[in-house]
C-alpha cells in the first residue's frame, strides 16, 4: 500500500562506498514484502536493482513440525524457546494441526509466567497410549495428556483425539494437562 511504502521510505538508510543498506522497521507480521532498490543519478537516469522478496512472521507454532519441535525442545534444560515464544512470554498456536494419530509424547511443561495460547485452534488426531512411559531419554508418569505439566497458563486450546489406558499400566486420562498448577 502507499502507506506501507511511505513507512519504508522513511526508514533509516546509509550509503557506504558503493554499498547501500536500509533498516526497515514496523512491518506487518505474516506479510509478504517485495523490495526493489533504485538509484537516480543527477542526470536523471535511473538504475533499478533486482526484485527481492521476504516474508515476515511471528514467533509461534504454525504447523505439525513446529509443534513437534517445540515439544522436543520442552524436554531440554535451558532450551532456547525464542523460535516459539514472543517477548510477552506467549507461545501462540496460529493454525489447526492434525497429528494424524501418531503416538504423542506430551509437551513436558509450561512453566510459571508462560502463556500457551491456542487462539481457539484445534489440535486433532491426538493419540496417547498410557502404557508408553518414556520418550527418547526421558521417563515420565501422568503422561496421558497433551501437556504433562502446567504452572503457567494454557488457554483457548481445543484438543481432540484418543487416550488409551490399559490394565497393565493403569493411570488417569486428563486430555490437555496432566498436572495443572496454573491456569
Amino acid at each position: 500500500t502507499l502507506e506501507t511504502a511511505k513507512n519504508i521510505l522513511d526508514a533509516t538508510s546509509t550509503w557506504d562506498g558503493g554499498k547501500f543498506s536500509i533498516k526497515v522497521e514496523d512491518l506487518n507480521c505474516d506479510t509478504q514484502y517485495f523490495v526493489r532498490a533504485f538509484f537516480e543519478k543527477s542526470s536523471g537516469s535511473v538504475f533499478y536493482g533486482e526484485l527481492q522478496s521476504f516474508r515476515t512472521g511471528l514467533q509461534g507454532i504454525y504447523n505439525k513440525e513446529d509443534l513437534m519441535e517445540f515439544r522436543d525442545a520442552s524436554y531440554l534444560d535451558q532450551a532456547d524457546m525464542s523460535h516459539w515464544m514472543n517477548v510477552k512470554k506467549e507461545i501462540n498456536l496460529y493454525a489447526d494441526i492434525d497429528l494424524d494419530e501418531e503416538l504423542w509424547a506430551p509437551i513436558w511443561e509450561i512453566t510459571d509466567g508462560i502463556i500457551f495460547n491456542g487462539n481457539n485452534h484445534i489440535i486433532s488426531g491426538l493419540y496417547i497410549d498410557g502404557s508408553v512411559k518414556e520418550y527418547g531419554n526421558w521417563e515420565f508418569d501422568n503422561s496421558n495428556s497433551f501437556i504433562r505439566s502446567n504452572s503457567g497458563t494454557v488457554k483457548n486450546l481445543i484438543v481432540e483425539g484418543k487416550i488409551v489406558i490399559n490394565d497393565t499400566h493403569p493411570g488417569s486420562a486428563s486430555g490437555i494437562v496432566a498436572i495443572n498448577e496454573g491456569l
